[in-house]
């Protein structure tokens, strides 16, 4: 109870410190003045009466002070004092504090930016209750008929669930928009622990095929509640139209969740059960070969992994005797589980190693940061000498200005934090839009929260003591009497100098690291970003059309294709138009195997046989300037009633005719071991230049065959490209009257119109990320460096000046100053190099992974690197040179 007591006296000392102040000050006073009036009544001179006095009593202020550690706590009440002292010498000096908090704003933010993306792709959980309890069935998609089968087998778990992403039209009044949708069935937010903040969520009776006893319904995100009805509270059972079928909404989920995928978010939630009405005759839901959708477990309380697996494994033989398809090995493929606590995310797999490596670039920026700032706090104690000997000299400890100048430090690192919070947000939401494309929107709600907050106050600590440490000893380090004389007129033995050129060169050499990291990236951007594609993509405008469900009967489909092409080729500045049913460089593909070439079978493993397929009209070639090496283009009389015939390209005819003559072969396709998914044998009739067919630049062309849509088996698909080129050398201004066009053609079809282009700027989203963050680390890291190099050069000039003038007294031409002073610089700039292309060929290999073309030895790189830093040093150093050498022999030398 006692210590209690004595604690709370001590918290209660923190407040009302003024009142308790001037009331001690008071009674102290009180007491002194009885005491002296005691010593007068005894006759005592009036002055040792007070000295007897003072001398008893001691000091006010001292009592003062040791009341307050009774009272309170002391180191607290230190610490505080010793921060707004800290605060008011910033404020003295702007300059230097604008300065600090600048560049620790940078490094902290930067680090606190990648970290922010880092954790949202890769450490976070779902926001759902017990993430750690999900599993989804590992492989990829699957059909619909496999989660009816894992449906009915749920009782071996707390529950199962399955969604599909859809992009869907959906429209509220009179607006309508392409949205991100998901197909979820029955119980799947109750699944996963997601209550609605208004209305209900999907259930069992809604997922039936058609919808329920509620007719179709679906939930809304939080988000498309505020975009769509500006957060109505009135919301439910208002109707929203998903491809002209009204749905019933009957709940909102909460703001925190975004759906089962990590960067992607939804718009609209409806049942599987809804998906024929949307699709038709198209509908996926008992196709067995039609792999399109995620399935979800959440296992018991009392079940492990392992367990789960378990099974997983014993259900597998009755799932795939149920939904079985022709595939030979479908029977014999297990069935696994991975964990789903994070949810799912293609971008992980694709920025994983690329934001690691950023991020270990923004740890590199923090230690150049800390190192400025180290010398900017070098040079600060250095002008502050004098004051330091004073304070000496008065009484003050080492330890009491050691804790005062540390103070200072943390005074910079909090108004840091705070400043880099601020760029971390900024700059990670800039990231987080430079992920998304056109075609391939990213959401990452990258707010200030607190794990960012812990983050960077951690990062804080850590650095801290790295720049503040050295500085704060060096400055204390002072004799009282010496310092206060006149100091020296040269450098001899200043130590913290020293320490300066050694942080400037540990500056430079992760410089150097940084600005070679950032010239491999830019380097393979470049790259990438100038390959020949094999066709002209500037000059081509593509609209994707999708006709709705159902709206166009299969007969009427190939001459309401051919009326919108017609209509798109008399847009004014049209030269040809083609249709396609894959846009290159779009991201989707077609592939098939192929079997034999004249009879004979080419041999190989399936993968080894696989081609790219892409279904084309007459004037494709032609549209897409895709060079024909031989035979001729696909034309209009390629039709159903037609000898079958295809256009392969070069590497086609590489891998499966050994380089030789292609016109005129015939070639089948199917599976090999599957004589019933042959094809008839087709006739080659050209060969075309190698193109990009897919999205990935990186990849060598492949093999690649094009067969006239009328060839194709079935009625034309409800959806296809076409695709227009412009008589003008770029598409761009096409754009708009392309879309108008389209638009106007016809209700019964829905298309996005853009540049051709637009679809190879995406196909480098990555790489020109990389290329870009990197590239400002390195000339963030660059541009510290040379300051912190001018900061050093311009104080050894200043510690010089008595020599250099000197010199010039005896003689000494302004041209021999400068070369004595850059000397020095290219000694500093010189050491740092050779520090940084060791560390550079030493990080290199952990980059090797993002490049192409290039090694990280890259000679070219290196020495251009090397150059970039010699030539920026030798700047920084030529402004103090060129004062030096206009020094005043007279004045340097004067008393």
């Amino acid at each position: 109870m006692k210590r209690l007591r004595a604690v709370t006296r001590r918290v209660a000392g923190l407040f009302h410190r003024e009142r308790h102040d001037a009331e001690l000050r008071e009674e102290l006073e009180s007491l002194a003045a009885l005491q002296l009036d005691d010593q007068l009544a005894a006759g005592m001179d009036p002055s040792e009466a007070r000295r007897r006095v003072i001398a008893r009593t001691g000091s006010v202020t001292a009592v003062q002070e040791a009341v307050r550690e009774q009272r309170g706590f002391g180191w607290l009440e230190s610490a505080w004092r010793d921060g707004r002292m800290g605060l008011r010498l910033l404020r003295r000096n702007p300059l230097f504090a604008i300065t600090a908090i600048l560049s620790l704003a940078l490094g902290i933010g930067a680090n606190a930016a990648i970290f922010s993306i880092i954790d949202h792709l890769l450490l976070r959980a779902l926001p759902v209750r017990h993430a750690d309890r999900l599993y989804m069935l590992d492989g990829g998609s699957w059909t619909y008929p496999i989660w009816e089968q894992v449906q009915l087998r749920g009782r071996e778990f707390d529950g199962a669930g399955a969604w599909a992403n859809e992009e869907m039209t959906a429209r509220v009044g009179a607006s309508s928009r392409r949205e991100q949708g998901l197909f979820v069935s029955g119980g799947f937010f109750e699944l996963l622990g997601v209550a609605p903040v208004l209305g209900r969520t999907i259930v069992a009776d809604d997922d039936r095929r058609g919808g329920g006893a509620n007719g179709p319904v679906a939930v809304i995100s939080d988000a498309y509640w505020e975009r769509a009805f500006g957060r109505d509270p009135n919301v439910l059972g208002r109707t929203v139209v998903v491809e002209r079928v009204p749905f019933t909404i009957v709940g909102v989920t909460p703001r925190p969740f975004f759906g089962p995928e990590v960067g992607r978010s939804f718009s609209v939630a409806i049942p599987f059960g809804t998906e024929p009405l949307l699709r038709g005759s198209g509908s996926a839901l008992d196709e067995r070969r039609n792999w399109w959708m995620n399935i979800l477990i959440r296992r018991r309380a009392t079940q492990d992994e392992a367990q789960v697996q378990a099974a997983v494994a014993a259900m597998t033989p009755a799932v795939r005797e149920a939904t079985r398809t022709p595939d030979p090995d479908y029977l014999s493929e297990p069935l696994r589980v991975v964990t789903a606590e994070q949810g799912r995310s293609p971008l992980r797999g694709q920025y994983r190693d690329a934001l690691f490596v950023l991020m270990a670039a923004s740890v590199i920026v923090l230690l150049v940061t800390s190192a400025n700032v180290a010398n900017l706090l070098l040079a600060r104690a250095t002008a502050r000498r004098g004051e330091m000997s004073v304070r000496l000299a008065i009484g003050g400890s080492r330890w009491r200005l050691v804790r005062q100048l540390l103070a200072e430090s943390l005074v910079l690192s909090v108004l840091g934090v705070a400043a880099g919070l601020l760029v971390a947000v900024f700059t990670a939401r800039v990231i987080v839009g430079q992920l998304s494309t056109s075609t391939s929107p990213v959401m990452l709600d990258v707010a200030l929260d607190w794990r960012l907050v812990l983050f960077a106050t951690g990062v804080a600590c850590v650095v801290t003591p790295l720049f503040a440490i050295l500085p704060a000893l060096k400055a204390t380090r002072v004799e009282p009497g010496a310092a206060m004389k006149e100091q020296a007129r040269t450098v001899a033995g200043d130590g913290g100098h020293a320490l300066g050129q050694w942080l400037v060169l540990v500056q430079i050499a992760m410089s150097l690291a940084l600005v070679v990291l950032a010239g491999l990236l830019v380097a393979t951007f470049t790259r990438l970003a100038s390959r020949p594609l094999g066709l002209e993509s500037r000059r081509v405008v593509v609209a994707e059309v999708r006709m709705l469900p159902d709206a166009v009967p299969p007969e009427e489909r190939v001459a309401l294709l051919e009326r919108l092409r017609t209509i798109v080729g008399q847009v004014p500045g049209v030269a040809t138009t083609t249709l396609t049913t894959k846009t290159p460089a779009s991201g989707s593909g077609w592939n098939s195997a192929i079997v034999d070439v004249d009879g004979t079978d080419v041999g190989g493993e399936t993968r080894q046989r696989m081609v790219w397929v892409s279904g084309v009209s007459d004037s494709f070639f032609a549209t897409y300037a895709i060079a024909v090496r031989a035979g001729r283009d696909l034309s209009a009389a390629d039709t159903s009633d037609a000898p079958p015939v295809m256009v392969v390209n070069e590497a086609f005819v590489r891998r499966f005719l050994g380089g030789g003559p292609a016109v005129g072969r015939r070639v089948r396709q199917g599976l090999p071991d599957r004589p019933d998914t042959w094809s008839a044998s087709r006739e080659i009739v050209g060969v075309v230049a190698d193109t990009v067919y897919r999205r990935d630049l990186r990849r060598d062309f492949e093999p690649t065959v094009f067969l006239p849509l009328g060839q194709l088996e079935g009625a034309p698909r409800e959806s296809i490209t076409i695709a227009a080129r412009s008589q003008a050398a770029n598409a761009a201004t096409l754009v708009a009257a392309v879309a108008q066009a389209v638009d106007a053609a016809d209700t019964r079809i829905t298309a996005r119109v853009a540049a051709h282009q637009v679809y190879v700027h995406n196909a480098l989203t990555q790489e020109r990320l990389i290329a870009t963050v990197a590239g400002l680390f390195g000339g963030l890291a660059l541009v510290l460096a040379v300051v912190g190099l001018y900061g050093v050069t311009a104080y050894a000039v200043s510690r010089r000046r008595a020599e250099i003038g000197v010199r010039l007294a005896l003689g000494a031409t302004p041209g021999r100053v400068v070369r004595l002073v850059l000397q020095r610089v290219a000694l500093l700039v010189g050491a740092g190099i050779v520090g940084g292309l060791v560390l550079s060929l030493w990080a290199g290999r952990a980059v090797r992974i993002l490049l192409h073309g290039l090694e990280p030895s890259d000679p070219l790189i290196l020495v251009g690197a090397a150059a970039v830093l010699l030539v920026t040093g030798g700047l920084a150093g030529l402004v103090p040179a060129w004062r030096a050498a206009r020094t005043d022999p007279a004045a340097a030398l004067r008393p």
